[in-house]
């Protein structure tokens, strides 16, 4: 039952929300540990140009002992780095045009947790760059050009959570349950009127005229 009300509550926030065409890093959260594969969906928001390169920028924060790019057909890509860092990694040779979009993907790590944004910068053909640079701040409305942000969590969190869960609430089995004998209730109580009625029926014909 509760999760049948959420789903619902939950599509109609989907309904009701904007369309967004934004750059976003999927998935969205990862737990920590020894690696992560972050793919980035770029839609081109134009109608009149192609996106020909697409540049994401790594955490400056961030120290991955590792970066690995996925090979996307039709393009090439080069890396950006700062002694034998790599800070940045460009996919250029392609293109993206109107309507549609493409996928770019890296696999980094060590991730520890908390918050990763990777600036990006989008580049078309008529010499437009849109910079996916603009951090997004909780409480406040999304910036116009949000940089992609991955959350990090800690290791074993979705576990404790569902302990958590199971020790406090109930849980659907408990509801269902629940369900199950006030239908059953209903069922025997309904059974009842019906007999009573015909017993009822039965009496009245049994009496003189």
């Amino acid at each position: 039952m509760k999760r049948t009300i959420g789903l619902a509550i939950a599509l109609l926030v989907l309904l009701a929300a904007p369309a967004s065409a934004h750059v976003s890093a999927n998935p969205g959260a990862v737990e920590a540990g020894e690696a992560a594969a972050i793919t980035f969906r770029v839609p081109n928001e134009t109608t009149d140009a192609d996106t020909t390169s697409v540049e994401i920028f790594l955490p400056e924060d961030a120290s991955f002992e590792f970066v690995s790019v996925k090979p996307v057909a039709g393009w090439e890509h080069t890396e950006t780095k700062s002694g034998d860092k790599i800070t940045a990694v460009k996919w250029s040779g392609g293109t993206i045009a109107p309507g549609e979009y493409q996928e770019f993907s890296l696999s980094f790590g060590p991730v520890v947790a908390g918050s990763l944004e990777f600036k990006a910068l989008q580049t078309y053909d008529n010499g437009d760059i849109v910079r996916w640079i603009d951090p997004t701040v909780e409480g406040e409305d999304e910036p116009e050009h949000p940089a992609p942000t991955v959350t990090v969590t800690k290791e074993g969190a979705d576990d404790e959570a569902a302990t958590s869960d199971e020790t406090s609430d109930p849980g659907d089995e408990g509801e269902d349950g629940t369900d199950m004998a006030t239908f059953a209730a209903l069922a025997l109580g309904g059974v009842a009127l019906v007999g009573a009625l015909a017993a009822l029926i039965m009496g009245r014909r049994r009496i003189p005229s």
